[in-house]
């Protein structure tokens, strides 16, 4: 086995400015995604709206690739944990009170 490095424990001069508790005042929804899908209109409807802008509205159906799109979002997600600067702009989209998100009218 060879030593790679020694590590130690040391005072931080970096004071976190999101909160450990914030996480379980957050307002965001933690529903799991159900497998549910909308009805057909759903999707004619969001189709018709975006091309009113020169969009192009698209949708994927698949299990399989909905999970593995899941599976990638998950992992993006902890990869953004990592830097303080993503942390802080993820810290933009959770709404911590009935007060705030009902500022934001976001729906977040």
């Amino acid at each position: 086995m060879t030593l790679l490095a020694k590590l130690k424990i040391a005072p931080s001069h970096y004071t976190e400015l999101l909160s450990r508790d914030l996480i379980l005042k957050r307002r965001t929804s933690r529903l799991h995604y159900n497998e549910n899908t909308l009805k057909q209109n759903t999707f004619n409807q969001i189709d018709s709206e975006v091309r009113k802008y020169g969009l192009e509205f698209f949708c994927v159906m698949e299990t399989g690739l909905i999970n593995q799109i899941l599976d990638l979002n998950t992992d993006t997600l902890f990869e953004d944990l990592k830097s303080r600067a993503n942390r802080e702009e993820l810290n933009k989209l959770f709404r911590y009170s009935k007060e705030h998100a009902e500022s934001k009218k976001d729906r977040l």
